[in-house]
């Protein structure tokens, strides 16, 4: 639509931070029902500029309670790309900001999308959260399995999923994990 398309172009124009008053202006006035694809890259949009500040961070916890799944997985990469471009990610989650991005986070896991679960998984796990760990499994789990059926191929997007979960494992510095990551990782080099 007319709509996403601007708010592309906002988003992946050169000055990026110069873009972001009018993206927040935009995801403010938009109502839930309103334009998800809109939406979706409009938050798209401002996790190009890594780190954003405290306007930014709350549009993305309330994303997270947003109907559309599309949504809810933007909220959890931003939510966990901004923890992961902090100095201490543990400093970040015992602000009140991590806070509230650690509960919607939590509240994420549940998620009956099977996509959201996994970056909010990802993003707690980049704290080093270990309440990540369950689904971490999950998913490396089914990472173990790529390729196992004949002409199955893992597609760029699963590809990056797979490949945050290995670094997100890494952080939990659950044992466990690390010895599912270290046989998973020689089975399949391509993923470490």
């Amino acid at each position: 639509s007319l709509v996403s398309s601007i708010a592309a172009l906002l988003g992946y124009s050169q000055d990026v931070a110069g873009a972001r008053p009018a993206l927040e202006a935009f995801l403010k006035n938009l109502k839930p029902e309103d334009c998800v694809d809109a939406r979706v890259m409009a938050l798209v949009s401002l996790t190009r500029g890594g780190e954003f500040g405290s306007p930014e961070y709350d549009l993305f916890v309330e994303a997270a309670g947003h109907p559309d799944p599309s949504v809810r997985k933007i909220s959890a990469f931003g939510l966990g790309l901004n923890q992961g471009k902090t100095a201490a990610p543990s400093d970040v989650m015992m602000s009140d900001q991590g806070s509230r991005a650690r509960t919607a986070l939590s509240s994420l896991l549940k998620d009956p999308v099977e996509d959201v679960r996994w970056n909010a998984a990802i993003a707690l796990a980049g704290s080093g959260n270990a309440e990540a760990i369950g689904i971490l499994k999950d998913l490396l789990d089914q990472a173990s399995h790529v390729g196992a059926k004949e002409g199955e191929e893992l597609t760029s997007s699963r590809f990056e999923v797979f490949r945050e979960a290995f670094r997100a494992a890494r952080k939990t510095g659950d044992a466990n994990l690390a010895v599912k990551v270290k046989v998973i990782s020689q089975e399949h080099p391509n993923l470490k």
